[in-house]
């Protein structure tokens, strides 16, 4: 569900008066972060 709220751009609207943008937005999975 997530991915499409990100993929809709609905994402976005619920985050942005949080103080978060689209920068924030990233394709890597916690995998890929979480590797060191």
């Amino acid at each position: 569900e997530l991915a499409n709220l990100k993929d809709s751009g609905r994402l976005l609207e619920i985050i942005e008066p949080f103080g978060f943008s689209e920068a924030e937005l990233t394709d890597l999975t916690t995998d890929e972060l979480c590797q060191a």
